[in-house]
């Protein structure tokens, strides 16, 4: 299985890195007026028409990708003199680019169908949603493996890795949501989503060190390392005699079952603060998935000694020396499993933000976005000119820095044709420029809206005039 586990964990790196897009809504999308999805980074944001209808399977498709390390221009350069015709690998330009830690993020959001409506006061929504929420997290230390461990010689000086490897869960989700008007200033609302989760992969520690003796000791190396990675799925685990894992078979039939169950909720409120200004403040994704059918914790912790060798001219067999130490690590990678209950929290996000009304169908925004990726915060900002000029057409342009990004330029639309609605939107125009760019996606999708509500407001109780409220009362 040494071989099997290795290959399973390099598919999943090549997977989400090979997706190059991801989900997770459009930050431009907040204050655009008028289009449904808005309420899903805030539940009190309500729609004006009677019912609301998302068009089955294309009322919400939302692609995206992010990477908070280097773009395709920092790891490659135009070569120079005799290689001026040849791109560079310019290693060292990445590790200046680099957090101590660094985050891959594609996911995944498409809803399958979706409505609205009004009861009085009250609007309520539903929505069945399928999702993929993932990241491959890497330390800054892994390029030093692209460098070989020359600079790392002695017992005090091993070359170490840490905390590396893939997060990954794909669920469906049924959200059930309500909003109110408080009073002519307060909106608040509220979402619960129950979760179906179908696969899962967790990696709870990837630690990696090799130590290299001095020359007198022939370059003698250790590796020490620690594995503990835990999938759910629908798959077949087989062993051999010793109880090591041998191989593992996927089961492509029961590949989306839905045995594992979660909880979420979303919260959000806006305010009226005066004429000009509008206040809105939310959090979204405050939920998990426990994973307790079909789970699968692989795992392996342990050290392996190469000796070394003693170069000599009369030595027959050198060209044999990579091949065996290639074998005896893979002899050494022995996995363990078991079928360890784990749970996943879904990464929250946290938004705080206000509009400034400049005119009547325009206004100028600015959002804070606090997202979780391995129980770290990440920040992000947002500045958008949102507009309406006529009733049946809405768009925003949009400045982001996010994602350790400061060139993003979002554009979004929407367009009424009747009782059907249009919408595009991007936060990342400048992910056009695939060589440049560290996040790139869109979102998309086709609404139905029947009629319209009437707009109320909550007047202040009448004076009550006590004398003629008196019998034989008489006005002063």
């Amino acid at each position: 299985m040494k071989k099997e586990i290795v290959k399973i964990h390099l598919t999943i790196i090549a997977t989400i890195i090979s997706l190059q897009m991801a989900y997770s809504q459009q930050n431009i999308l907040y204050f655009m007026n008028g289009i449904q999805q808005s309420n899903e980074l805030n539940p009190a944001i309500q729609n004006d028409s009677k019912v609301f209808v998302a068009f089955p399977g294309l009322s919400n498709i939302n692609l995206n990708f992010a990477h908070t390390g280097f773009t395709y221009n920092d790891l490659f350069r135009p070569g120079s003199g005799l290689k001026k015709d040849s791109l560079i690998i310019d290693i060292d330009n990445v590790k200046g680019k680099l957090k101590k830690n660094n985050y891959i993020v594609p996911e995944f959001n498409v809803t399958l169908f979706g409505f609205g409506f009004w009861v009085k006061e009250n609007y309520f929504s539903f929505s069945l949603s399928s999702k993929l929420k993932s990241y491959f997290a890497y330390p800054k230390s892994l390029m030093t493996l692209a460098e070989g461990n020359g600079n790392n010689i002695g017992e005090d000086n091993p070359l170490r890795v840490e905390n590396f490897g893939p997060h990954a869960i794909a669920y469906s989700e049924l959200a059930f949501g309500m909003s109110r008007q408080i009073d002519d200033k307060l909106t608040v609302g509220g979402k619960m989503k129950i979760l179906l989760g179908h696969l899962a992969v967790t990696t709870k520690k990837t630690d990696i060190a090799l130590y290299t003796a001095e020359e007198e000791k022939n370059y003698a190396l250790r590796l020490e390392t620690d594995f503990d990675v835990s999938v759910a799925g629908a798959m077949k685990v087989t062993k051999d005699k010793e109880g090591y894992v041998e191989d593992v078979e996927i089961d492509e039939e029961n590949i989306f079952s839905m045995k594992n169950k979660g909880i979420a909720f979303d919260l959000g409120a806006t305010y009226q603060l005066n004429d000009k200004i509008k206040l809105y403040a939310s959090i979204t994704d405050l939920g998990y998935i426990k994973w307790k059918k079909d789970t699968h914790k692989f795992y392996q912790k342990g050290k392996f000694n190469f000796e070394g060798v003693e170069v000599n001219p009369i030595y027959d067999d050198v060209d044999n020396i990579g091949e065996d130490l290639k074998d005896s690590i893979e002899n050494y990678l022995q996995f363990e499993e078991n079928s360890d209950k784990f749970t996943t929290w879904l990464g929250t996000n946290i938004y705080l933000g206000g509009t400034y009304e400049l005119t009547k169908g325009i206004n100028l925004g600015v959002l804070s976005k606090t997202y979780f990726y391995n129980k770290k915060p990440h920040q992000g900002l947002i500045l958008s000119a949102n507009f309406t000029p006529v009733k049946w057409f809405s768009g925003t342009l949009s400045y982001s820095m996010i994602n350790r990004s400061y060139s993003n330029i979002g554009l979004g639309m929407g367009v009424r044709l009747g009782g059907m609605q249009i919408y595009m939107l991007t936060d990342y125009m400048t992910g056009l420029k695939l060589k440049k760019a560290k996040s790139m996606g869109f979102q998309l999708g086709v609404n139905l809206y029947f009629g319209k509500k009437e707009k109320t407001t909550k007047e202040p109780a009448e004076d009550l005039d006590l004398e003629e409220s008196i019998p034989g009362g008489k006005k002063s």
